[in-house]
């Protein structure tokens, strides 16, 4: 941290070369944050590979039976 300004600039994180963008963006529309069918058809789509998706707990499930295992 500058000591100076009091600023720091940022770490980005971005995927690697290669990754499939369509697949490491995802976004949640206010919209669709409660509808499970979205998020299993974002999952589809999605499949095992690497994606913003297995980083985040959509409040879809905050409910579910199976939570502590999405959020672990």
């Amino acid at each position: 941290m500058g000591v100076e300004t009091c600023f720091r600039l940022p770490r980005i994180l971005l995927p690697r070369r290669g990754i499939d963008l369509a697949k490491w963006a995802v976004i949640a529309c206010d919209q669709h944050t409660s509808e499970p069918e979205y998020w299993e058809s974002v999952a589809r789509e999605v499949g095992e590979a690497p994606s913003t998706l297995h980083l985040i707990f959509p409040e879809a499930y905050l409910g579910a039976p199976d939570a502590a295992l999405r959020i672990g």
